[in-house]
């Protein structure tokens, strides 16, 4: 097509489709004469498809339209036929507009009409044209083997031999005296002649061919398959020897003659697609019929056998209209003395006409398994061959070919799938995989299609009934899609026992693994209807039995999504122990979701116990100080929620006490909250009490032995980030302010400080565990100065903790140890206690070394060598006693 006339289509096509008003019958008609030009089809209608997505309504109705009106009688190609399905799945996607859907399944319609035609008559064989080209690599499948009992290599290799798909193991047998008389009787002289010639040519090419397969490239091969096929010579035979041979392949008992037959019918195809007669080809299509409308079985088992060995050597043969001869030096000589050859045109001509009878070979396979279908045909054996038939048409290079799963009619897979039980289940499961794609294809969003080839009943059915695990596991996705679908839409497939039965499929069937799969991989949407779904159905008590059955190790992919939801649409409301039928299997659910090394899990569990314990209230009214003489068996009668809360300390799960400290920050949070909108006229007492409910929540967890650094570490961040205030900059510490700026970091520096009254609720027990367990790492090292600093100022201001700590011992041994900023905290804390301890010794040695040590004024100022000094003084005293 030139481009004048892409022109002209072009501004004819925004004529016809004007947003407002309606087109001229003279352009519609015009449009039409176009079309009748299979060159243009193609082109108008990707146009229309093109103009029909500027969004406008009027447009995209006139597109809808003039599609509706021109597809059934101007059929375009396979590609553009899949581009205006999915744009009619696009559309019936969008809710908004019933018009635009009703017409977009007017078009769909229209075009599964096109795609599924009945079967042909004998007298009227019209094979449509409308499939994608078969894929074949001839020379990777010869050399690999991948079907070994089928033909590859072409008649005149010495492999030429048509045999059963079963017959693996069959021997080449000399032809009989006998049988040569019968062919000589029955296909004359001349054939039998022109017989011996090709015997005598596959005779002398088998020695120099056996020696040079295995070295041939691909290129070399097709170049091979070029020369023997299109380039031999001619079967010429009378008309009434080809029908002859016609009525042999079909009504022989004869088996040698049958097979002799056959062979001369796929050299007279191959000679036909030569000299471009390909309505003869399509015409000989009716032998396959004729052999499966058969009373014998044999012959229904041998029309299969021969639709294949006709559809490989046309494969074979399409792949030699491929090869780049023109560069063969070999061939060119002949290249130049054949004008039709030389012809490019003619050459893409008859590959795509090639392309077309395999494709028309395909369609047949399918007519074939609809005839048995029809007849109800019984026997296991033909089923045998029509399922491998089709699995070789479907599968290319070992890979399902999509666009063949959307030509094949619904029944076919039925069919085969019906009588595939007595195959290996590996089988079954490709049948499944096969049926699965066409339902997520072209059946899953139209539900009065799907009802009338599949229906639930069949998803159920195979659920209950398959012996293959992975076939249940994959119905159990295409209902949930399907229900997923159903929810999401105006049509409603499923009918009222829908729900009965996905509990029966969720609380009867058991599945270790495909529901955490299933939340995994499905789609937002999904997702989000299945839990709406469960949460508008919370009161049955049949959505316990559910929860009951998963798996513990299932619940965290559950729920993760189900808080997820719950979260994002505020539904926090929800009490879960309604959910679940009892308060032990919402801790269950609880548990699992905080032990859940997935921290979105962690935070939903979290997030999600906080709330119910704010909501409950208990915490505001909580009285510290009788729970920490009289323990906790009056809050587990006031507020279970609580109670489990404090449960979570307790835990062996590392994740398990993490979150216990995180809804530990949440819950004193939230007590600060209140504590500062009732406005107390003494600031500290408000204070006092969040310290002290701090106090009771992390000695829950030391009385635990709680080693985990990250949990340590955590408790530490508690004390500060719940007690600490924001001071001007004072430095207390010379601490350099060239590393990265954290809570510990600024405490050390005087900009945050916890005052006293804050500090005296919290137990010295707690410092000394978070002491005692940060790794002296550099990462840490702020971390532990400060928590040391802390325990130096409980040990000022109650001697009592200095003994619980260790006594002076403790800080001594610090104060030599290998960290500087350790060491000083420590050298500072024992100058302090030694003044406040002795006080009128510290004054005498004080100005003992200022006198000795003028010249180094160092040693006062800076408490480390301070001390140094001081230890030394007091050492030198003792031997000066003794």
């Amino acid at each position: 097509m030139n481009t004048t006339t892409q022109k002209i289509i072009n501004n004819l096509i925004i004529r016809i489709t004007p947003e407002k008003g309606n087109p001229t019958s003279q352009s519609i008609s015009r449009l039409e004469t176009y079309l009748k030009n299979e060159k243009n089809r193609d082109f108008i209608y990707r146009k229309l498809i093109e103009r029909s997505k500027l969004n406008k309504k009027g447009i995209t109705l006139k597109v809808f339209e003039l599609i509706q009106k021109f597809i059934s009688h101007y059929q375009p190609s396979n590609e553009v036929i899949n581009q205006i399905s999915d744009f009619c799945l696009k559309i019936s996607q969008n809710p908004k507009n019933n018009l635009l859907i009703e017409k977009a399944q007017n078009v769909t319609s229209i075009l599964d009409n096109i795609t599924h035609k009945n079967i042909p008559k004998k007298q009227e064989l019209n094979f449509t044209t409308n499939f994608l080209p078969f894929k074949f690599d001839s020379f990777n499948a010869f050399e690999k083997k991948q079907v070994p009992s089928l033909i590859f290599a072409p008649y005149f290799s010495g492999q030429f031999r048509l045999e059963s798909i079963n017959d693996n193991k069959s021997k080449k047998k000399s032809m009989s005296l006998k049988s040569k008389k019968v062919i000589q009787a029955k296909l004359g002289d001349s054939i039998q002649t022109k017989l011996t010639e090709i015997q005598k040519f596959k005779a002398n090419q088998l020695n120099e061919q056996k020696q040079k397969m295995k070295m041939f490239q691909k290129r070399k091969y097709k170049m091979f398959v070029y020369k023997n096929y299109v380039e031999q010579d001619l079967l010429i035979l009378p008309e009434e020897d080809y029908k002859m041979i016609l009525d042999c392949v079909v009504n022989s008992r004869n088996q040698e003659a049958r097979i002799i037959a056959s062979r001369l019918y796929i050299k007279i195809v191959m000679d036909c697609f030569k000299i471009h007669d390909f309505e003869s080809v399509l015409n000989s299509f009716i032998v396959f019929l004729e052999l499966l409308n058969s009373k014998i079985q044999e012959n229904k088992k041998f029309a299969f056998d021969l639709l294949l060995n006709l559809a490989i050597h046309s494969n074979i043969y399409s792949e030699a209209c491929k090869v780049p001869f023109k560069n063969n030096p070999e061939l060119k000589s002949n290249l130049e003395n054949s004008n039709k050859r030389n012809s490019q045109e003619v050459k893409n001509t008859n590959m795509n006409n090639v392309e077309n009878i395999i494709k028309n070979l395909f369609h047949l396979l399918n007519q074939m398994i609809l005839i048995l279908a029809t007849k109800n045909e019984k026997n296991k054996t033909i089923w045998t061959y029509a399922l491998k038939s089709f699995l070789f048409f479907t599968f290319s290079q070992g890979k399902c070919d999509p666009d063949k799963i959307k030509i094949v009619h619904p029944q076919v897979l039925l069919s085969l799938y019906n009588h595939s039980f007595n195959q290996s289940d590996s089988i079954q499961r490709v049948l499944i995989q096969i049926i699965m794609n066409k339902i997520y294809t072209k059946y899953i969003f139209d539900h009065p299609l799907f009802d009338r080839y599949f229906g639930v009943n069949f998803l159920f059915d195979t659920l209950r009934d398959s012996r293959s695990f992975e076939i249940r596991e994959n119905m159990f996705f295409v209902l949930f899609d399907i229900l997923a679908s159903d929810l999401s839409s105006e049509f409603k497939l499923l009918d009222q026992n829908l729900i009965s039965l996905f509990y029966q499929l969720l609380i009867h069937l058991h599945f270790p693994h495909v529901l955490p799969q299933l939340l995994k991989y499905s789609s937002e949407d999904t997702n989000r209807y299945l839990i709406e779904f469960i949460v508008a159905q919370k009161k049955n008590p049949q959505i316990g039995k559910i929860i009951e059955s998963i798996p513990s190790k299932i619940i965290e992919l559950f729920f993760k999504r189900v808080n997820y939801y719950i979260i994002k649409y505020g539904k926090y409301e929800l009490e879960f122990q309604n959910f679940t039928g009892n308060f032990s299997q919402f801790e269950r659910i609880l548990e699992t979701l905080l032990n859940s090394s997935d921290l979105d899990n962690r935070n939903n569990g979290q997030k999600w116990l906080s709330d119910l314990i704010i909501k409950d209230k208990y915490i505001f009214k909580l009285n510290i100080q009788k729970v920490e003489k009289k323990g906790m068996k009056k809050i587990k009668k006031k507020s279970p929620y609580l109670n489990l809360f404090f449960e979570l300390s307790t835990s062996s799960n590392q994740n398990t006490r993490y979150s216990y400290l995180v809804i530990s920050e949440q819950l004193l949070q939230a007590l600060k909250g209140s504590m500062v909108s009732k406005k107390h006229s003494d600031t500290w007492k408000p204070g006092s009490r969040i310290a002290s409910f701090l106090n009771l929540l992390l000695i829950q967890i030391v009385h635990n032995y709680e080693t985990n650094t990250r949990n340590i570490l955590k408790m530490l961040d508690l004390i500060f980030l719940i007690l600490g205030f924001d001071l001007p900059s004072v430095p207390t510490f010379p601490i350099e302010n060239n590393e990265p700026d954290n809570i510990y970091l600024r405490f050390l520096n005087g900009k945050i400080t916890i005052p006293n009254d804050l500090l005296e609720p919290i137990s010295i027990q707690i410092l000394k565990h978070i002491f005692q367990n940060l790794p002296d790492t550099k990462n840490l090292i702020h971390a532990k100065s400060s928590c040391l600093f802390l325990i130096s100022q409980k040990c000022i201001q109650n001697p009592k903790n200095l003994e619980v700590v260790g006594g002076e011992p403790f800080f001594k041994v610090l104060s030599v140890g290998n960290n500087s900023l350790i060491a000083y905290q420590s050298s500072k804390f024992l100058v302090e206690y030694f003044k406040l301890k002795h006080a009128d010794k510290y004054n005498k040695i004080l100005i003992k070394i200022s006198k000795k040590k003028e010249k180094n004024p160092k040693n006062i100022k800076n408490a480390y060598f301070l001390f140094l000094e001081i230890e030394k003084i007091l050492s030198n005293l003792k031997r000066s006693k003794k």
